[in-house]
Parts: structure tokens; C-alpha cells; sequence
């Protein structure tokens, strides 16, 4: 069954370990257990000079949120992928306006 998790990173490497997460789901075993790798991030307006900019924040600083299906190889892939320093195995509830 396919859930959401929240993987912890250092804090600014977030695009990072999506593209290698990325990566590593494309090529090595487990990687059809992985279906969706999101950063949480948001779309702000800041006034920069008396102009109006977006900007895109993040909205958990130091996580990246995978959907996957929890079998042992997924969990591995994840778990050894370079930038990953945790996994929270408790599956994280989300409402579509995160995703």
C-alpha cells in the first residue's frame, strides 16, 4: 500500500536528495516501490524594492516527503541515499493541498 513518509535531510539539501532519490529509484531494485519524491514548497509574494515577487519557500525546511510502498528494498534505497541522514517509518498523513 502506498504512503506518504517524511525523510529527514540536511537542511538546504532538499533538491538535492530528490534528484538522486530520483536517480536511484530509476535504476536500482526497489525503485517501482517508490511513486512519488515531493519537497514541500509553497508559492509567497514579498515586495522587493516596490515590486511584487514570487517566491518559492519551503514549507518543511530539512524534509522531503516520498510516496512508496514500505517493503525492505524501498526502505533500503531510501535509507542509503546519499543526503538522507533519517526515515520516519510512521506513515504521514496528508491532505491534497500538500501534495
Amino acid at each position: 500500500m502506498f504512503r506518504w513518509y517524511a525523510i529527514h535531510t540536511y537542511s538546504g539539501h532538499e533538491d538535492k536528495v530528490r534528484r538522486n532519490l530520483e536517480q536511484r529509484r530509476r535504476t536500482q531494485t526497489g525503485g517501482d516501490s517508490v511513486r512519488r519524491i515531493v519537497v514541500p514548497t509553497e508559492q509567497t509574494v514579498e515586495t522587493r524594492e516596490g515590486k511584487k515577487v514570487e517566491k518559492e519557500t519551503r514549507v518543511m525546511p530539512g524534509y522531503v516527503l516520498v510516496q512508496m510502498d514500505a517493503t525492505p528494498e524501498a526502505i533500503s534505497l531510501v535509507r542509503n541515499t546519499p543526503g538522507v541522514t533519517g526515515l520516519d517509518r510512521k506513515s504521514t498523513r496528508l491532505n491534497s493541498s500538500h501534495t
